[in-house]
């Protein structure tokens, strides 16, 4: 803050706030420094460069826009990437200069105690968002402009040229000189890699050409990947990813997204996690890229990852992971991915009461129902089946249901022997997303498993999941209905190394033989599908699904026009 004299109305001002600041600091770990203690009027000297460099949390308060303030706050946003927080006392100034308009301010006003309250429920937001002095999170937000247009500066400079020898320092340089040269020309290129600064059309035609003749364009390479996935060759899967990796070619963040999770799909967690790495590496500021490997770090088997991944998640959804109170601005529409993934952890932390009361914490705002989903699975959980199943078929009600949802009411069947029920619901899924072929296979392989024997026999007690045991499969659905749905299946243009494992073990247990090769693929349209879910849902048709939105689509809606295939 400004250095005024201790007997101005500015120092009188700035001490007050000060006070405010500090108590709600200590509260996070951080041992609050007031840059008066340590630096003198019109000069900066060698202990406050120290302190801007080697703090972990610094508050600058921007009001009266004193040079010297704006001076320090330069330096520390060349210094660090994240840990700076900006104030301003509206009463006094009135905005902010427009260089930093991009970056949030928190304002106040100092003659209003409802202001120094809001001002310190906005500071104690920022600091969830950092993390504790103790443990912070592993991917703040960024404070800082010169961080976001030089994405390949380390985050903390000092901690990084101290961690280094001379040498290693000179090597890191020339790397981020290349790096930043790369970031330069991908300004320049096109989604083929391909210069295109000074380059005659001739030139770029034949490039182009000769790279289509080796099948070295990007989305010939992507193809690879997707169908050496698909065979579940890791293999070819690997090489794939190799050539994309050491080529010159613009890689998307989705289609590292793609390859992230196609190498989940082969069992390959830590190729999963690098390309996720990689990909941040390549565009640090794309949140979806940020998201997914906090995500999948949340499924680590490492306790230490886990616990990261759910101080960044709960700091994303606005809930305090300890209390599971909500910070202010909470919002459910945008929480409830985070929400969905901090619960999953805690489920396999054996913490799931705690999931619950955060889950009951934040559906209190949760006007649209967006959280229901998800409060029934930790029902599931908590062992409370029909409670669950009922909050599925409640949350189903919604003309826009979630396939998720639809997902996991058929899961929760199936795992407690509803094996007639589960393959109805999947059916429903199948209808979601006729390209989808999990719905298909998954309606196969639970009819093969009652058809079998491989399922729950009645001794399930009357009422435990639903009001009658488990039904028995009607006499109309026969091993033809088997064959068609993987058939169905198959012709899917969404098809993944997961479905084939179904269908070849669903195959085995029915004692069928099919042709999985690439021929099948397309065999049905997108209207046979819809034709086909509608005959074989009115087949297995319950009170359990009839009265659905989107059964009732099924039964006695247009079919969906035909596309491309």
């Amino acid at each position: 803050m400004p250095i005024k004299s201790t007997d101005s109305p500015e120092h009188a001002h700035f001490d007050a706030i000060y006070k405010f600041i500090a108590q709600e600091v200590r509260g996070f770990g951080y041992q609050p420094v007031r840059g008066d203690k340590i630096n003198q009027p019109g000069n900066i000297n060698k202990e406050t460069v120290k302190y801007l460099a080697e703090a972990d949390l610094v508050i600058a308060d921007l009001t009266d826009l004193n040079p010297n303030v704006f001076y320090e706050l330069g330096v520390r946003h060349a210094l660090r990437r994240s840990g700076t927080v900006l104030l301003i006392d509206e009463s006094r100034t009135e905005a902010v200069p427009f260089d930093l308009g991009y970056y949030r301010v928190l304002s106040y006003r100092s003659g209003s105690p409802e202001d120094i309250v809001q001002l310190t429920e906005q500071l104690r937001v920022t600091l969830q968002e950092i993390g504790p002095a103790d443990e912070p999170v592993e991917f703040p937000p960024s404070h800082s402009p010169v961080h976001d247009w030089y994405p390949e500066l380390p985050p903390d400079l000092l901690a990084k040229a101290r961690s280094a020898s001379d040498a290693d320092l000179r090597r890191e340089l020339e790397q981020a000189r290349k790096d930043l040269e790369r970031y330069r020309r991908r300004e320049k290129q096109d989604s083929t890699g391909i210069d295109l600064a000074d380059t005659d059309v001739r030139d770029l035609v034949r490039q182009l050409r000769q790279a289509a003749q080796n099948r070295a364009l990007p989305e010939h390479i992507m193809r690879d990947a997707d169908e050496a996935a698909a065979a579940r060759n890791s293999a070819d899967f690997l090489a794939a990813v190799e050539a994309l990796l050491t080529s010159s070619h613009f890689i998307a963040p989705r289609d590292f997204q793609k390859l992230a999770g196609l190498a989940l799909s082969l069992g390959l967690e830590a190729v999963t996690e690098g390309l996720l790495a990689e990909g941040l590496a390549r565009f640090p500021t794309d949140k979806d890229m940020l998201q997914a490997l906090v995500q999948r770090r949340s499924r680590s088997r490492d306790a230490n990852t886990r616990k990261q991944a759910k101080k960044q998640l709960a700091a994303w959804a606005g809930i305090d992971l300890e209390t599971a109170e909500l910070l202010p601005g909470f919002d459910a529409d945008k929480a409830v991915n985070d929400i969905g993934f901090l619960a999953e952890i805690l489920y396999r932390e054996n913490e799931t009461e705690h999931g619950m009361k955060i889950l009951e914490s934040a559906r209190q705002r949760d006007e649209r129902g967006v959280l229901l989903p998800l409060y029934a699975r930790q029902l599931g959980w908590l062992g409370q089946a029909k409670e669950a199943i009922n909050a599925y078929r409640e949350a189903l009600r919604n003309p826009t249901p979630n396939q998720e949802c639809i997902r996991w009411f058929a899961n929760e069947l199936h795992n407690h022997g509803y094996h007639v029920e589960a393959a109805e619901v999947y059916l429903l899924e199948a209808f979601f997303d006729v390209d989808d072929a999990n719905g298909f296979v998954d309606f196969s392989s639970e009819v093969s498993f009652h058809m079998y024997g491989y399922y729950a026999l009645k001794s399930i007690p009357k009422g435990s999941v639903l009001d009658t045991g488990p039904r028995d499969l009607p006499p109309k659905i026969t091993r033809r209905h088997i064959r068609e749905g993987l058939e169905m299946g198959i012709s899917c243009n969404d098809i993944d190394a997961d479905n084939i494992d179904v269908i070849e073990r669903t195959l085995q247990r029915a004692d069928l033989d099919l042709n999985l090769s690439q021929e099948n693929v397309g065999r049905y349209t997108k209207d046979e599908r819809i034709a086909w879910l509608r005959d074989t849902y009115s087949l297995v048709r319950s009170d359990l699904t009839a009265e659905l939105p989107i059964a009732v689509r099924l039964v006695s809606g247009p079919l969906i026009p035909a596309d491309d295939d």
